[in-house]
């Protein structure tokens, strides 16, 4: 009875250990492909549905060519919505982390100083879209500021990665191919150049006074949200497991 005590007790450690092995292998990236394209679809998912939920909550119509994204998690323009939000784009920032580790590691054997800077570019852009959702549309400078980290400094790391893709395609690795790399970054500048043509564009809208132009600028950062996550859920289809 002694026996079987101590054994039940070893297998409950050994459970608890392999549990917190696979928490650490996931957080720092070195679980399998499959693992980050599970955690990848569950922040997708957690994302659309956070987002519904605060456009149905939203007390008028929401409009995609009038209200801006953040506008979802404004404590004062969106009362019943915004907690919703603004947990659903913390978590995104959170759990985005251990995939960009993932994509370093895979990265690393290819251009070992390119990949360090763009992961720790990337990982800065996690934490600016942690830092929307904490900090909403209504607290002023400081949700604008991580915005633009999140924003822009994804498109950095972005830019950095395609060197990668690049060297790799040279080197004969077998990934990626080349109307992969085209089709990624084609999609992912074009939206780039479309959201800053219409920012730039916005302020002569509001300066000049000029209310028949409308750049509609929150459409161009619904597609700029959308092109982000998409580049990002993309890489899981071109990088190899070995």
């Amino acid at each position: 009875m002694e026996k079987q005590t101590r054994s039940t007790h070893s297998t409950r450690s050994d459970r608890f250990r392999e549990c917190i092995g696979g928490i650490f292998k996931f957080l720092s990236g070195r679980s399998p492909k499959k693992t980050y394209a599970i955690s990848m679809s569950i922040i997708i998912i957690i994302l659309i549905a956070t987002n519904i939920y605060a456009i149905l909550a939203f007390p008028t119509t929401y409009s995609f060519l009038r209200r801006s994204v953040s506008s979802l998690g404004n404590r004062l323009k969106n009362s019943d919505g915004h907690i919703i939000w603004s947990i659903g784009m913390c978590f995104a920032g959170i759990f985005l982390i251990p995939y960009v580790l993932f994509l370093y590691r895979k990265f690393r054997p290819i251009a070992r100083i390119t990949s360090i800077v763009s992961t720790s570019i990337l990982i800065l852009s996690c934490i600016g879209i942690f830092g929307v959702g904490i900090f909403s549309e209504d607290t002023g400078w400081i949700h604008y500021v991580f915005a633009l980290i999140a924003f822009f400094l994804s498109f950095v790391g972005f830019s950095f990665n395609m060197y990668i893709f690049i060297k790799s395609y040279k080197d004969k690795r077998g990934w990626p191919k080349i109307w992969q790399i085209v089709m990624l970054y084609l999609i992912t500048d074009l939206i780039m150049l479309g959201f800053l043509t219409a920012f730039s564009m916005y302020w002569i809208y509001v300066f000049w006074d000029l209310f028949w132009f409308n750049p509609l600028l929150p459409l161009w950062e619904w597609l700029l949200s959308g092109s982000y996550i998409l580049h990002l859920y993309s890489l899981l289809f071109i990088i190899r497991e070995k």
